[in-house]
């Protein structure tokens, strides 16, 4: 996955062989990614691309990933950036110990879903940060066991906000498990500290247990629509409840600085205008349609847009993605 923003290219390797790492390797990326970049070279437009986050890279505290996912990159003010990514501590879910390029070919791998340190399911929440644009960046510094987050920065409260999934050691992951505990944790001083975790039960209710963006979080910043300042987030579950859709994608909102949160939208429809459905044959003219890992954007028009993935254009060949708009500044309908 890649994020862009101007001169910074952040990527996660996820899909690349674990290499077990040395203290000298870890030592050695740390010193590389601490160096200013400084100018490119003679004739060179493009900016040299950084791998921010590599498999067997450690964290500060000396720990190793087997890989990292879902990468985040958000601007803080005054040249200050924040790379997020999913540290996981366990093959599987795209984060095989084979090569990429293998693909459906290599048929199941022995390894995949099964911890790297035995006994330990874990994934972490981890950032770099760099104060200086992008020229120079920290060590990996963990902040929270979980797995699918999204991150913002809060510019009128200066604070950074991560609303995740508390890791219940389940691997795979899956929806609604009930181990799964929404949460959003928040930083003041650019991920120097952080506050304790709160719970985010009370105002996801029913759909509790949602697998968060991944990815970005969402400040409005225009206010045409009169919603300036409002705080984001999306996701996306498994009904597990009679009569629901087969798939939900919840919506919640902070009109505070994310101190308390209001549940605005739950999108349950397929491109058909029907419940979204799972299983073969199971919706109208034949496309199965799952819509889960979902961002939103605002428009220069101050409108919201969301798109979603399909999660079954692979095994249906169905290859579409779903578009919301909300024209009002609530959430997409």
């Amino acid at each position: 996955m890649v994020a862009l923003v101007p001169g910074v290219l952040l990527f996660a390797a996820a899909h690349s062989v674990a290499v077990p790492p040395t203290p000298s390797s870890c030592w050695r990326r740390d010193r590389e990614l601490a160096t200013p970049l400084g100018p490119p070279p003679s004739g060179v437009s493009p900016p040299t691309p950084r791998a921010l986050f590599q498999p067997g890279d450690c964290f500060a505290d000396g720990r190793a990933s087997v890989c990292y996912r879902i990468p985040a990159l958000i601007a803080a003010g005054n040249r200050t950036l924040l790379a997020f990514a999913k540290a996981m501590n366990y093959s599987g879910d795209q984060c095989y110990p084979m090569p990429f390029w293998c693909g459906a070919g290599c048929g199941p791998h022995p390894t995949a879903s099964r911890p790297v340190a035995p006994g330990d399911n874990s994934s972490t929440i981890v950032f770099r940060r760099s104060d200086d644009g992008g020229e120079t960046w920290s060590p990996i510094q963990p902040i929270v066991r979980g797995v699918d987050f999204e991150a913002v920065y809060d510019v009128d409260n200066g604070a950074v906000l991560v609303q995740y999934e508390e890791d219940s050691g389940i691997v795979p992951q899956p929806n609604n498990a009930a181990g799964v505990v929404n949460k959003q944790i928040r930083s003041v001083d650019l991920g120097r500290s952080w506050q304790p975790p709160t719970s985010l039960a009370a105002t996801l209710g029913p759909y509790d247990r949602v697998l968060v963006g991944p990815g970005r979080g969402l400040q409005l910043r225009s206010d045409a629509k009169g919603k300036k300042g409002r705080l984001l987030w999306c996701g996306h579950r498994d009904a597990d409840g009679p009569g629901e859709p087969g798939r939900l994608l919840p919506v919640w909102v902070s009109d505070d600085g994310g101190k308390t949160y209001r549940r605005t939208a739950v999108l349950p429809l397929n491109n058909t205008g029907t419940p979204s459905c799972k299983g073969p044959g199971g919706c109208p003219g034949g496309h199965q349609w799952g819509p889960d890992e979902s961002q939103m954007v605002e428009l220069s028009t101050g409108d919201i847009l969301m798109e979603s993935r399909n999660n079954f254009a692979v095994q249906t060949g169905h290859k579409s993605r779903m578009i919301s708009l909300s024209t009002d500044g609530e959430p997409p309908r």
